[in-house]
């Protein structure tokens, strides 16, 4: 679906709404506002595929692109080994109670919606700069899979200390970067219990 609104979100998942399929369809939403969130999930708005559908949002928002509030029961949910995909400059997850899940074997992916915007993780936003992904917000997601960025986004930077907890690999899809205060606050191998690897496609500087 879609939707555009000049005086409020583009699009709402909210009030303890559902919105899932539960066979092979996948789910597309599409939000746009000139003065608000593009997508906003909020007070128990849940996305889910039980199938094996995928979830592709994409906002464009005058606030966030993609905003998900900290409520109780909002998530986003691909159970039957679909995949997320989430396309925005400007992403809020709420720290302390949103989930983002993909089933056990499962991809979850964060891009922005400008071609060749970067990609800091562990950063902040920079309005038509830079997407920021901040550690908090990783953490709310789970995937066998985390990958960041895709063959039309910008360099990746990692700029802060980040502790996977809840994914086995980190995809970075374009060149990255460390910088000196960046790093990973978690053990790394075949021996850890959530995260075993980080994979880059491109060149990865340290």
């Amino acid at each position: 679906g879609s939707g555009a609104y000049t005086l409020h979100h583009g699009m709402s998942i909210i009030n303890n709404s559902l919105l899932q399929t539960t066979g092979a369809g996948d789910i597309v939403l599409n939000g746009a506002s000139s003065s608000d969130n593009g997508v906003q999930l909020a007070t128990g708005g849940d996305v889910q595929t039980t199938g094996t559908g995928s979830i592709f949002i994409t906002g464009n928002g005058a606030v966030y692109d993609i905003n998900m509030a900290g409520d109780a029961g909002t998530t986003i949910l691909a159970t039957g080994g679909g995949a997320i995909r989430l396309a925005a400059d400007v992403l809020n997850i709420a720290s302390d109670i949103p989930v983002i899940s993909a089933s056990a074997t499962g991809t979850v992916t964060i891009v922005p919606r400008t071609r060749g915007r970067a990609i800091s993780v562990g950063g902040t936003d920079s309005a038509g700069v830079v997407l920021g992904i901040a550690d908090e917000e990783l953490d709310r997601i789970t995937a066998s899979i985390m990958q960041i960025g895709d063959a039309n986004s910008g360099a990746i930077t990692l700029d802060a200390l980040i502790s996977p907890a809840t994914y086995e690999t980190l995809a970075l899809s374009n060149n990255s970067r460390f910088t000196s205060s960046s790093g990973f606050a978690s053990t790394i191998g075949n021996t850890a219990t959530s995260y075993k690897r980080i994979s880059v496609v491109g060149t990865l500087t340290i």
